[in-house]
């Protein structure tokens, strides 16, 4: 059975800036998360209704993650993996209260020193919790993404060495409806509501 050092390390951690590093555990590979304005590491798709006349209304329904880049930390094939969890707040709360809502499977994969894993993007739904109509605007969401180095003793692997990111860039998907803006950047987090002309 694999037990991620990450995940034994920190319980719970609010925002941070510029993929930042949260925590590092033991001797890691090289790593990094896709992660800029041009290429944000996760996309919010919002399943769009009319709310007045010409204004329109997205409520968050998915939400797509880009796997990290990793390579093995020593010389030959080492096994590395990833998973992502998905925090949830309210806006109105103050401080910021983040609740994990999803961790993902892990995906696991080989690397070299000078090969990045072969990791997909992965998709899931979000169930934003309802509160009336429209009552779903304060809450936001976060992604937040743990990456494994394994070693091997005799017949077992164990993980010798962790990272957790956070995604610091979340693009909006809004499904090409009229006045609909593809491709906008949100920072920080990712709106669970959203409202356009």
């Amino acid at each position: 059975m694999l037990v991620s050092l990450v995940s034994l390390s920190v319980l719970a951690v609010g925002p941070v800036l510029a993929d930042t590093s949260i925590t590092e555990v033991g001797n890691t590979g090289f790593h990094r998360l896709v992660d800029t304005m041009a290429k944000p590491g996760a996309i919010c798709e919002y399943n769009n209704r009319t709310q007045e006349g010409d204004i329109y209304a997205g409520l968050l329904k998915y939400l797509q993650v880009r796997p990290p880049k990793m390579r093995a930390r020593y010389a030959g094939v080492q096994d590395v993996g990833w998973r992502f969890m998905v925090l949830r707040t309210r806006r109105d709360s103050a401080p910021a209260s983040w609740t994990t809502t999803y961790t993902s499977p892990l995906q696991l994969a080989t690397a070299t020193t000078t090969r990045n894993a072969p990791f997909s993007d992965v998709r899931i739904n979000v169930n934003v919790p309802r509160n009336g109509r429209w009552g779903v605007v304060q809450y936001a969401y976060l992604v937040q993404v743990e990456m494994n180095w394994y070693g091997v003793h005799g017949s077992h692997s164990y993980v010798s060495a962790g990272s957790l990111h956070e995604v610091d860039y979340y693009s909006a998907d809004l499904n090409g409806y009229p006045g609909g803006s593809e491709g906008n950047v949100f920072g920080a987090d990712c709106p669970a509501y959203v409202n356009y002309h």
